[in-house]
């Protein structure tokens, strides 16, 4: 499977949750759902100016499987996770774990829109 990049727009203080619909392509070429019948977890790891600045998994239950079969995992950003954030720009990836072997599915930039008004 070739590492998708999706760059994801957070709004600092704000609760999110990211819809992702994980593809690859078959030896025919055509484009399939990922199956993530085996997946054993999921880790997202985000990065700004070489300090990490934001971590979620599935073991915590901030990414979750939706539709194993049709690839499809929910990415639950809190407002917690952003509220004090002193970066607007992050580089993350996605890695899962399948058989005791980690794969890199997902990759991109996360940019955060500073928030204006505080609860």
């Amino acid at each position: 499977m070739k590492i998708t990049r999706k760059n994801i727009q957070l709004k600092q203080g704000g609760d999110i949750s990211l819809v992702v619909k994980l593809r690859q392509r078959n030896e025919e070429g055509v484009e399939i759902p990922f199956d993530l019948t085996q997946v054993e977890r999921l880790d997202l790891h985000a990065v700004s100016r070489g300090e990490r600045v934001l971590a979620l998994s599935s073991v915590a239950q901030n990414i979750e499987i939706s539709d194993r079969e049709q690839g499809v995992l929910v990415l639950h950003f809190s407002a917690r996770s952003t509220q004090e954030a002193g970066w607007l720009e992050a580089e993350y990836d996605l890695q899962m774990m399948i058989a005791g072997k980690v794969r890199t599915v997902l990759e991109g930039a996360i940019q955060l829109s500073p928030d204006v008004t505080r609860l």
